[in-house]
């Protein structure tokens, strides 16, 4: 018995990927030159968020993943050296 397809259908495709094209305005030439009275508006940087709450099993799954790595490799030197 066949699995069923998880693919879209065709109707369904075409209307959730269908693109919104936004209409561009002409820049007026008042707009486009600078105003000498006016200050520069200092930016809101955002603020950085922690994100070590939600990465904290990365590093114990990182070295054991170096464990694993370098134990393959001396196996692998081991069995050359045997083998060879």
């Amino acid at each position: 018995m066949a699995k069923k397809s998880r693919r879209i259908k065709v109707s369904k495709r075409t209307k959730a990927t269908t693109v919104n094209v936004r209409k561009v305005k002409p820049l007026d030439a008042v707009t486009t030159a600078p105003s000498l009275q006016t200050k520069p508006v200092a930016k809101a940087q955002p603020q950085a968020q922690s994100s070590v709450g939600q990465y904290q099993y990365v590093i114990t799954d990182v070295r054991h993943i170096g464990i694993l790595a370098a134990s393959i490799v001396v196996i692998l030197v081991v069995l050359s050296f045997v083998l060879g």
